[in-house]
């Protein structure tokens, strides 16, 4: 008998801490417990919260091994997502097995139709300590289903996220610490508030990652779409300053001749002291 309750409060802390990474940890120990109490091979736990104001469901698999009824496995959950506003419900299964997991966080950001860059894990079936390990970027296709009805997954392999956000001034990238955290956060699909630098000064936005089509996506504080005229670099501001300069320089060289020339001629004219200016400073 003491064998069974140490038996079932090591299963319950597995599940427990398998709930958690996959960011339930809200579902506490007693909800597990209760499920677990009810015996049967098969069981799920609900789990409802608000995501940036929308409705999220998770519904949590749970099922127990053929071999071992104490051994019980958190197979998938469920994710619905109801969009603050609207009436339509989103809803994708998503596994959380070995070399195959998903989060909340992750089932989320990729229904709210954002990109997650994810790590796949294949075993060889003729060598098991043989991994193939690939990091794609993921996202659902919204318009086609699989043939158990879920959104289709689609990877995309090329996409140099730290190169795109080079593209951008973004304030404090200048620091390894910040740019990590801001690369984590868009590798997870989150939309990132950062400020960046435009021709009009320092803007707060927001930007998520877009490999779909190799770029950042741009959002004001009401995550409307924009579009702004980016400073891209140093570099070509620089260069762009030294072309603008020369050209300003020659402009004042060919004034300044024009100038003497008409001194010269009004010299000879009239014997009043020259009053012009010898020419004004143009902005870049």
């Amino acid at each position: 008998m003491n064998e069974q309750i140490e038996i079932n409060k090591k299963t319950l802390n597995v599940l427990a801490d398998a709930v958690f990474y996959a960011g339930f940890g809200a579902i506490t120990k007693d909800q597990l417990s209760a499920a677990l109490a009810k015996g049967t091979d098969e069981f799920q736990v609900v789990h409802d919260t608000k995501m940036n104001g929308d409705s999220v469901r998770g519904v949590l698999h749970f099922k127990r091994s053929d071999q071992d009824l104490n051994n019980v496995f958190f197979n998938s959950f469920d994710l619905l997502l109801k969009k603050e506003g609207k009436e339509e419900t989103l809803q994708r299964n998503f596994p959380v097995y070995y070399g195959n997991k998903y989060t909340l966080k992750e089932g989320y950001n990729l229904l709210d139709g954002r990109s997650v860059q994810k790590e796949f894990t294949k075993i060889d079936p003729d060598n098991k300590d043989i991994k193939n390990v690939s990091t794609p970027w993921v996202y659902l296709d919204f318009k086609n289903v699989d043939d158990r009805g879920n959104f289709q997954i689609e990877k995309k392999y090329e996409y140099d996220l730290e190169k795109e956000l080079e593209k951008y001034p973004i304030k404090g990238m200048e620091f390894s610490r910040n740019k990590k955290q801001l690369m984590d956060a868009l590798k997870k699909g989150d939309r990132v508030e950062i400020t960046i630098k435009t021709s009009d000064g320092e803007k707060e936005i927001r930007i998520e990652a877009a490999p779909r089509v190799d770029s950042i996506n741009l959002y004001d504080k009401n995550n409307k779409p924009i579009r702004l005229s980016i400073k891209e670099n140093d570099q070509s501001q620089s260069q762009g300053q030294e072309v603008s300069n020369k050209s300003n320089q020659s402009q004042i060289e060919q004034n300044s001749m024009a100038n003497k020339t008409e001194r010269k001629a009004e010299a000879k004219q009239t014997e009043q002291p020259e009053t012009r200016k010898r020419g004004s400073r143009i902005k870049a």
